[in-house]
């Protein structure tokens, strides 16, 4: 493992590869922040309902269905500002304004002071979870380019690493600094009722700084190496005739979008490929009610939140470290 990480250093820039590390985190905030909404609702006989949990859920359908828009954020760009740069940076200032926006709206939407406005609410969530899927391709694309073909299968560990860390701090921190019970149990030598060191609001308001402090760093301190050569049309459907072409990232020749899109139809019809969606979809699909019915039934039946949030801090843990050791195994 040691000897692996040395050969990534000596072959990339650690910069780059912080970067990678980085970049991802600020997309698990708002997946850790829209995965502890049913854990609110569920936790209060005014908001616990199962309609609002089923419409809610319509939250995560852009990490599944990114690929749909992927060869725009491919080929769609400004040269001058490079095609990473000129996705990337809107998106990440997009997602602070958002949530800012949002930290005066969530508390009345989540019930707090009413009723439930859950289509407001899904909405919302709908929007930042689409900013950071789009941002996920973004960050994936670059990492491809950037890292040494030797070196690429760490692309996505960096990005498994970052999200994982993400969602923690937004997810598992929130719920544990949020409940009253366990700050003034573990964290108050003061107890304070009915008061959590922080707010959902308030988390609203704190991670805007985070996404606009990256971004400026990203636009004003980091700048494109020369990057290496795709070759995408490798393959029967993407030849034509005995030709096999290249495509360089920000240099030569680039493929339009309608080519993007039919790179990314012949890559889905590969054999492996389908095997591959076949297998995750079995996965998903006999997982699913432990995945998302589970930890609602257990507050459902008396387990607080907190407790919930804290038991995730076992597995968490594990799911940021494990790619790091499983890589240099797999590359």
């Amino acid at each position: 493992l040691i000897k692996s990480f040395k050969r990534l250093s000596d072959a990339c820039n650690l910069t780059y590869l912080f970067v990678f590390l980085l970049s991802p985190l600020p997309q698990g905030i708002p997946l850790g922040l829209a995965a502890a909404i049913p854990f609110l609702l569920q936790s209060d006989v005014h908001t616990a309902n199962y309609r609002y949990q089923a419409i809610f859920s319509w939250v995560f359908w852009p990490f599944s269905l990114k690929l749909a828009w992927a060869p725009i954020v491919d080929s769609l760009y400004f040269r001058r500002l490079g095609r990473r740069k000129s996705w990337l940076i809107p998106i990440q200032y997009a997602i602070g304004i958002d949530l800012f926006v949002l930290s005066g709206k969530v508390n009345a939407w989540l019930g707090l002071a009413g009723d439930v406005q859950i289509w407001s609410l899904t909405c919302a969530f709908f929007g930042l979870t689409l900013l950071a899927a789009t941002q996920d391709i973004v960050v994936d694309g670059w990492a491809l380019t950037m890292l040494s073909k030797e070196n690429v299968a760490w692309a996505s560990t960096c990005n498994s690493v970052g999200q994982s860390l993400g969602y923690i701090v937004a997810f598992i921190v929130f719920l544990a600094l949020e409940s009253p019970d366990l700050c003034n149990k573990y964290l108050r030598f003061t107890p304070i009722p009915d008061q959590g060191l922080i707010s959902f609001s308030g988390v609203f308001c704190f991670h805007p700084m985070t996404f606009i402090s990256l971004t400026f760093r990203i636009l004003t301190g980091l700048h494109h190496q020369r990057q290496r050569q795709l070759r995408v049309l490798d393959s029967p459907y993407f030849s034509q005739g005995d030709k096999k072409e290249e495509v360089e990232e920000d240099e030569g020749r680039h493929l339009s979008l309608i080519q993007t899109y039919q790179v990314m139809l012949g890559v889905l019809r590969l054999r492996p490929i389908l095997k591959y969606i076949v297998f995750v979809f079995f996965v998903k699909f006999v997982f699913s009610a432990s995945d998302n019915v589970f930890g609602l039934k257990l507050l459902e039946n008396g387990l607080s939140k907190e407790r919930l949030a804290l038991m995730g801090t076992i597995v968490l843990p594990l799911q940021a470290i494990l790619p790091l050791v499983v890589t240099p195994w797999s590359n």
